[in-house]
């Protein structure tokens, strides 16, 4: 077996059954084959700078622009309205807001636009009387296929794009090349069919979750989470946490203390003295309540009462997501050192439809699990930030808006669609936009930076490193050899729509990325030995590989929404499954009766 085929297979398990971070799964594999021989330090190298990966790192920088330049808040500012508007009206603007969402999502990165969006959805069903889970998986399914319309909607369509180019550019073959909305019509059919089987029934097999508006209730704090008051003859007065030996009782997780002159202790250290008065949060399981207020003699309180004491002392609680790209995704909040990173306290994690219940300072955080917090405005004020490692989504600003910055930012959106509809490459489109927005002082370089998702960029070079290292081998024609047998008989409609189911199930548990990556050079080769044209084929792989909607996992904006929705896993395979085949059959018809 070819080193190259052997270290794919590798990659490909370690991807599917996510047991290491994928980011480490593109670096290993891009510096195994240039070890290997499979690639030259030079070609290696000339990867990293491959038109794809410039082109995705300058619209992330574009994105990042956008929205810090606070366009989306007059965008969200007025697809909300105002309070006291007639149910009837709400509820136009939540139909208005999914088509808004289709078409951010065509010109700007779709994950970007949910994460921006997800706190007009909540206000929006809130004030629509809609219940969450019925709005977040549209909005995830909705802001897919708008991307998958255009070129630069989705990091998809720009693999498939970018490497059909280099492919048949590199073999001198004389076929079709995909523009910017190549994509529209057959994109177009498909979220013209997804959004009425949404619409009509769909919707109908969604749970009707209605997300509490009381977060203790929501995270059922009330079960793994009370509150105590130090009582004047208890044997903890005077005593540092150390010494009163409450910081070694098993399954006990002191939260913060509140002194009765309204100061707040929110890291207790070893060294803290419990004073007579103090009240203090616990994490522990309930049926050793008993046992600790007896041994300590302290009074138990509900945690309501004592939030509603931190509230009073110019406390609230907020709602986090951790978004893709973070830095906290698969460390623990101790390994973060949370508290003393942001001051302030998490009081519970919930991960698709069940809050976490065991100790929170041990648990590995996900893309997609949502924080309870607690602290002061100013702190939740620092942490929602353009482009944070967490987005809070419990609370709705739209105050900022700075014009000059976004005039620069939307002038650059609509330069790089209008330079890239002309026909300019886009690695130099992506040079002239992000530079002219550095030029202009519209985004800083540390900015830009740091809006860079590396950890999307590292897998796509390595991906990219082993598509070229299998094409140049050869090993696709070998494939196609075995193949081609079984093909003779077999029309190219037929072949297009076989394509498109296996692209479609692969992208359930591969990345979008690693599917197309995958697949378009095993089919440009394909087509080229059956003499069939490869273009409608691609349009077909690039469609097909966004059109995750049968799991939570296969697509960013699923995995966002999967705990805020409190969705389980069947609840993406009951609507997801049907959403697949209705979505592709209308592009796969369009494809081959415009196209083919």
């Amino acid at each position: 077996m070819d080193i190259s085929v052997f270290l794919g297979i590798c990659a490909i398990v370690l991807l599917v059954f996510d047991l290491v971070a994928y980011e480490r799964v593109g670096a290993g594999l891009w510096f195994l084959l240039i070890v290997f021989g499979s690639l030259s330090p030079s070609e290696g190298l000339a990867v990293i700078v491959d038109p794809a990966v410039v082109t995705i790192s300058a619209l992330y920088v574009l994105g990042f622009a956008i929205q810090k330049s606070g366009a989306f808040n007059l965008i969200g500012r007025f697809l909300v309205g105002s309070e006291g508007e007639p149910k009837s009206v709400t509820r136009f603007r939540v139909g208005f807001f999914f088509f808004v969402i289709a078409v951010l999502s065509m010109f700007l990165n779709n994950t970007a636009v949910v994460i921006i969006l997800i706190p007009v959805a909540l206000e929006l069903g809130r004030r629509s009387g809609i219940s969450t889970s019925k709005l977040l998986i549209p909005i995830s399914y909705v802001a897919i296929l708008g991307g998958a319309m255009t070129l630069i909607g989705t990091s998809t369509n720009l693999l498939v794009a970018q490497s059909y180019s280099e492919l048949i550019t590199l073999n001198q073959l004389d076929f079709r090349k995909i523009e910017m909305f190549s994509f529209v019509v057959p994109g177009f059919a498909a979220a013209l069919a997804g959004g009425i089987w949404l619409t009509f029934f769909g919707r109908k097999l969604l749970p009707d979750t209605h997300i509490r508006e009381n977060l203790t209730e929501n995270y059922e704090l009330n079960s793994f989470m009370v509150a105590f008051r130090i009582q004047e003859n208890s044997i903890l007065i005077g005593k540092n946490l150390e010494d009163s030996g409450f910081l070694f009782e098993s399954g006990v997780e002191l939260i913060e203390i509140h002194r009765k002159d309204h100061h707040m202790v929110m890291a207790p250290h070893r060294d803290t003295l419990f004073v007579e008065g103090d009240e203090f949060l616990v994490r522990v399981n309930p049926e050793r309540c008993g046992y600790l207020s007896e041994r300590y003699e302290i009074q138990m309180i509900g945690p309501e009462q004592e939030l509603q004491s931190a509230a009073e002392e110019g406390l609230k609680l907020g709602q986090a997501l951790v978004v893709p790209g973070s830095q906290m995704a698969g460390r623990t909040i101790a390994e973060l050192s949370f508290r003393d990173h942001f001051g302030l306290t998490v009081l519970g994690i919930r991960h698709g439809s069940k809050p976490i219940k065991g100790s929170l300072m041990n648990y590995r955080l996900r893309v997609g699990d949502t924080l309870l917090l607690h602290g002061t405005s100013t702190n939740f004020e620092k942490i929602n930030e353009p482009y944070s490692d967490l987005v809070i989504v419990s609370e709705n600003k739209y105050n900022f808006f700075h014009r000059k910055h976004a005039n620069v930012a939307i002038l650059a959106l609509f330069a790089f669609i209008f330079l890239a509809y002309k026909g300019f490459s886009l690695d130099l489109v992506s040079i002239i936009v992000v530079g002219g927005m550095l030029i202009f002082n519209t985004v800083k370089i540390e900015e830009a930076i740091e809006a860079v998702d590396h950890k999307v960029v590292v897998l796509l070079v390595g991906l990219l490193a082993w598509s070229n290292a299998m094409y140049e081998k050869g090993i696709f024609d070998n494939l196609v050899q075995d193949l081609q047998g079984g093909l003779q008989n077999i029309s190219s409609s037929s072949a297009l729509v076989i394509i498109y189911l296996l692209v479609a199930v692969a992208t359930s548990f591969l990345s979008n990325a690693a599917t197309a990556i995958t697949f378009v050079p095993l089919v440009l080769t394909l087509c080229t030995s059956m003499n069939w044209d490869p273009y409608p084929f691609m349009l077909a792989v690039a469609i097909a590989a966004s059109a995750s909607f049968a799991t939570p996992i296969g697509y960013q904006t699923n995995t966002l929404v999967f705990s805020l929705g409190q969705y389980k896993f069947k609840d993406f395979i009951k609507i997801g499954i049907p959403m697949t085949l209705i979505t592709g059959a209308a592009a796969c018809w369009t494809i081959i009766y415009y196209y083919l």
